[in-house]
C-alpha cells in the first residue's frame, strides 16, 4: 500500500502586504516532510512539498499558485498507487480565508483576497482529492493563520471552521486545526518554527494514539504560546470517532501507544464485555508491538476471547499465578478512572473489579505498569468544541468546589455558544457533545473522590424517584444541597 501526502507551506503572498506575509512556513512545511519520509513511512515519491523554494518534480511546477496546487492534488488522487492507500495526507501552513460564497479557501502565493473564488483553493475541493482515493487514513492539518493574520482570516473572525469540521465528518476525515475557534496560530522566532508545528512533530514521537496526541498538543502549545493574547490551543476533530482511540501514524508507534491500546482491549474486554472491539485491540497491539512480551500478550489474549465466545473458557481451570504475576500487571488499580468514561455510574457502581479477577489474563507476563500508569494517571482535558478545561482542573485540584461549579457552568455554556445568556436550554442539555461531559465528570469524580459529579447526582435523583414535578424536584434539591431551609 502506498502512503501519500501533499504538503504545503507560504511565507509570500503576492497580493498581501509585506507585514502579513510568514517567517517559517516554509520551513514548517520542509519538516513535516522530513518526518513523514525520515520517520513515518511515507515514500519520497509520494509525497509532494509545495512552498516557495521547492523544485520541480518531474513534468510539474511545485511552487504554490492555485495552478500547479489543483494539479498537483488531482494528478496525485487520480494515481493508480495512491488508489486504496493507507494514508492520505494534506498539510497546509499558511493563510486562510471566507469567500464571498461563504467557502474557506486557502490562500496560495498568486491569490487576490478580493477575488478568492477565482484565485485561491477551496478547502471543500483539497476534500475532494483526499476522499478520492479512499485511503484507509485520510488526514487534513490546517496550520494557519499566524500571529500577522490578513484580516477575515482565521485568527479573526471570516474562516468557518465550523463548515470544515461538518465537510470533514461527511466524508470521514481527520480534522487538525493549529487553533480553536477565534484563536490564532503563532510563530516563534527563537524556535525558528511555528508553535503548532513544532508541537505536533515532537509529539508524534511520543504519542500517535489521536487522544493523547490530543492531549500533549494542548498543553505544549499552551505553554509555548500562553505569554500571547489569547494563548493558542489546538483541535482534532477525529471522523470516524473511533479513530480517536487509534495511531495516527502506526509506523511511529511507542510503547506509551502499546500500553495504551493494552488498556483499552482490557477495557472492551472486561468492563464492556465487547469482545468484537477487545479483539479488534488485541490484533492491533499483535501486529503493531515490537516487545515480544506484548505480542504474547495480545495471543495469549485472542485465545482467550476465541474460547470465551466458544463458551469454553473456566476460571477454575485456569492456573493460579504467583505473586511476581500480580506485580506485573500494566496498570493499577489507581489508575483506572479514565477506564470507566464511558460509564454513567458513580464510582461506587463501578463492575466488581480486583486485580485477582484479572490474574489468569497476564500469566507469565513480566509487562511493567510504570508508563500505563502514568497513561492512565493522566488528566484527558479532550474537548469536541475547543474548550479549556485547565482552570475547572486547577480549581478542583485546589478544593474550590464553588468556584469550579460557576467554572463549569461557565464552559459549558461556552460550549454551546450561551455565554450571554449563562444557562442551557433543553434542546442544548441534549446536544451537549459527549467528550465535553465525560470530561467534565471525570475531573469532579476524580478532585472530589467520588463525592461529586453528574453520575453521583444521577443516583441521588433516581433515589427521589426521578423527579420532574416542582413539589418533588424541591426533594432532589435538598438531598443535593442546592437548597438550604427551604431556599
Amino acid at each position: 500500500m502506498t502512503n501519500w501526502a501533499v504538503i504545503v507551506g507560504i511565507n509570500h503572498y503576492a497580493h498581501l502586504s509585506p507585514q502579513e506575509h510568514l517567517k517559517f512556513a516554509v520551513s514548517d512545511a520542509e519538516r513535516v516532510k522530513r518526518f513523514l519520509c525520515d520517520q513515518a513511512g511515507f515514500s519520497e515519491d509520494f509525497v509532494i512539498l509545495c512552498s516557495d523554494t521547492s523544485k520541480p518534480i518531474r513534468d510539474f511546477n511545485t511552487r504554490p499558485d492555485s495552478v500547479n496546487l489543483r494539479k498537483i492534488l488531482r494528478k496525485l488522487s487520480d494515481h493508480p498507487n495512491a488508489q486504496n492507500a493507507d494514508q492520505a495526507w494534506f498539510f497546509f501552513s499558511g493563510h486562510g480565508l471566507l469567500g464571498k460564497d461563504n467557502q474557506n479557501y486557502l490562500l496560495t502565493s498568486n491569490s487576490d483576497p478580493e477575488d478568492l473564488e477565482h484565485s485561491a483553493i477551496s478547502v471543500e475541493f483539497v476534500i475532494k482529492q483526499l476522499i478520492h482515493c479512499q485511503a484507509k487514513n485520510t488526514v487534513l492539518v490546517l496550520d494557519m493563520c499566524r500571529n500577522q493574520a490578513p484580516s477575515g482570516s482565521k485568527g479573526g473572525s471570516g474562516f468557518d471552521e465550523a463548515q470544515i469540521v461538518q465537510q470533514a465528518q461527511q466524508n470521514g476525515i481527520i480534522t487538525i486545526f493549529s487553533c480553536s475557534r477565534g484563536g490564532k496560530s503563532y510563530e516563534l522566532p527563537n524556535l525558528q518554527q511555528g508553535a503548532f508545528t513544532h508541537a505536533f512533530l515532537e509529539g508524534l514521537q511520543q504519542h500517535t494514539i489521536l487522544k493523547q496526541l490530543d492531549n500533549y498538543l494542548r498543553d505544549k502549545v499552551y505553554a509555548l504560546t500562553q505569554a500571547n493574547q489569547p494563548a493558542q490551543i489546538p483541535l482534532i476533530v477525529p471522523e470516524p470517532g473511533w479513530k480517536y482511540d487509534r495511531p495516527l501514524l502506526p509506523h511511529c508507534i511507542t510503547k506509551r501507544d502499546i500500553e495504551t491500546l493494552k488498556s483499552q482491549a482490557i477495557h472492551a474486554w472486561i468492563i464492556e464485555k465487547n469482545l468484537d472491539l477487545a479483539e479488534q485491540v488485541w490484533e492491533l497491539v499483535n501486529d503493531l508491538a515490537t516487545d515480544p512480551q506484548d505480542k504474547k500478550l495480545s495471543r495469549q489474549s485472542l485465545v482467550k476471547i476465541a474460547q470465551e465466545r466458544q463458551g469454553f473458557a473456566s476460571k477454575d481451570s485456569s492456573p493460579q499465578p504467583n505473586s511476581e504475576t500480580k506485580a506485573s500487571l500494566p496498570f493499577t488499580l489507581e489508575g483506572m478512572d479514565d477506564l470507566f468514561e464511558d460509564t454513567p455510574t458513580s464510582p461506587r457502581e463501578k463492575p466488581e473489579f480486583t486485580l485477582e479477577a484479572m490474574d489468569d489474563l497476564f500469566e507469565d507476563t513480566p509487562t511493567s505498569p510504570t508508563v500505563a500508569s502514568i497513561e492512565l494517571n493522566q488528566d484527558d482535558l479532550s474537548s469536541e468544541k475547543g474548550i479549556e478545561y485547565r482552570n475547572l482542573r486547577d480549581l478542583l485540584k485546589a478544593g474550590k468546589w464553588k468556584e469550579a461549579d460557576q467554572e463549569t457552568a461557565d464552559r459549558m455554556c461556552e460550549a454551546m455558544g450561551r455565554q450571554q445568556e449563562g444557562w442551557l436550554r433543553v434542546q442544548d442539555v441534549k446536544a451537549f457533545p459527549c467528550i465535553d461531559l465525560q470530561t467534565i465528570e471525570r475531573l469532579w469524580l476524580k478532585y472530589s473522590q467520588g463525592k461529586f459529579g453528574f453520575s453521583v447526582q444521577r443516583k441521588v435523583w433516581q433515589e427521589c424517584g426521578s423527579p420532574t414535578e416542582t413539589e418533588t424536584w424541591k426533594i432532589f434539591c435538598d438531598q443535593v444541597g442546592w437548597r438550604k431551609d427551604g431556599k
